[in-house]
């Protein structure tokens, strides 16, 4: 390691000491922190990390609650930037004009309720059989022709560093994890009252949500608590 990656990797662990006394030390909590410090320390508004697992990608932590939000509209999507990079395994960068061509309508949401208007998302693999995400929003989509790669591939090092000691219990626990079980329960509650296989249990779910402009998580926690009635749903989505 160069003395530039030894001082930047000095400032990335006092902005992880940072995000820890705000966000607490808890196991559950480590992919907030760590994506706090990540966006503190590169130029990007915000910074959300994800776990892929059976075809999704789980939200694991942001570093703030607009990159949360921007994390959830993925995954209530089933599709965005996020997921192309961890389902190719490649980097990807997009500016305005990219995330509303290859992703119309996460580009409506993300457009009308954040200020983002690019991301760079990268694919991060800490073991053969586990692969995490990261999503790097910008403000300024011009910005992200000047993003310092290097000291993001640095970033992006230390990331994994910080995940690969995190067992799965500890990642399924964090509070943006946990939210993806509740949606994981609807699910099944959908699945017996419609006959459906799990994904289409999932995506009827989903086009509930962007029928009613609600993220999943919500509605999920509203089925769960008997708020939404599990066999108006397919009435609901054809009825719009």
């Amino acid at each position: 390691m160069t003395d530039r990656d030894t001082g930047f990797a000095e400032q990335f662990a006092r902005c992880l000491q940072e995000a820890e006394r705000e966000f607490g030390d808890d196991a559950a909590l480590r992919p907030s922190c760590l994506a706090r410090a990540a966006r503190d320390v590169l130029p990007v508004a915000g910074v959300g990390l994800g776990l892929a697992r059976d075809g999704e990608q789980i939200p694991l932590g942001a570093s703030d609650g607009v990159a949360a939000l921007a994390e959830r509209l993925q995954y209530t999507l089933g599709d965005g930037p996020g997921w192309e990079s961890t389902r190719n395994g490649q980097p990807l960068a997009a500016d305005h004009e990219a995330i509303h061509r290859r992703w119309s309508v996460f580009a409506d949401q993300l457009f009308a309720r954040t200020p983002y208007r690019a991301v760079l998302s990268l694919p991060l693999p800490a073991f053969p059989d586990r692969l995490f995400g990261a999503d790097l929003y910008l403000t300024d989509e011009t910005a992200l022709a000047t993003v310092p790669f290097a000291d993001v591939a640095t970033t992006m090092e230390l990331l994994v560093a910080g995940l690969r000691p995190a067992s799965d219990t500890d990642l399924l626990a964090s509070p943006a994890a946990a939210a993806r079980h509740t949606v994981w329960v609807a699910a099944g509650m959908t699945m017996g009252r419609h006959a459906l296989d799990g994904r289409d249990a999932l995506d009827l779910l989903r086009a509930h949500s962007i029928a009613h402009d609600l993220v999943l998580d919500e509605l999920a926690r509203r089925i769960v608590a008997r708020e939404i009635d599990v066999p108006a749903l397919e009435e609901a989505v054809d009825g719009d």
